[in-house]
């Protein structure tokens, strides 16, 4: 995580900017939720495909590609906000 912090310190620095800086935190922690939350979640659906309970695994997986989606889109309108 401090790697990460560090190269947005980076890139806005050579960008100059506070906005953009504040842009990049934004995004870096936008992903960083989205990788935690689907990390969660498959492995919630594979606890419950081993304890023999699919159809709790398939909601798991729906409400993941849900998440997946609704990030990417809120990302995608950030970014075009920006620009």
């Amino acid at each position: 995580m401090l790697k990460l912090h560090c190269n947005i310190n980076k890139m806005a620095n050579r960008l100059g900017g506070e906005a953009e800086a504040v842009a990049l935190a934004v995004g870096a922690a936008e992903w960083h939720w989205l990788l935690f939350l689907t990390a969660a979640a498959v492995a919630t659906a594979h606890q419950q495909l081993m304890t023999r309970q699919p159809g709790q695994a398939i909601i798991v997986a729906v409400a993941v590609a849900v998440v997946v989606v609704v990030v990417v889109i809120a990302i995608a309108i950030a970014t075009l906000a920006t620009s």
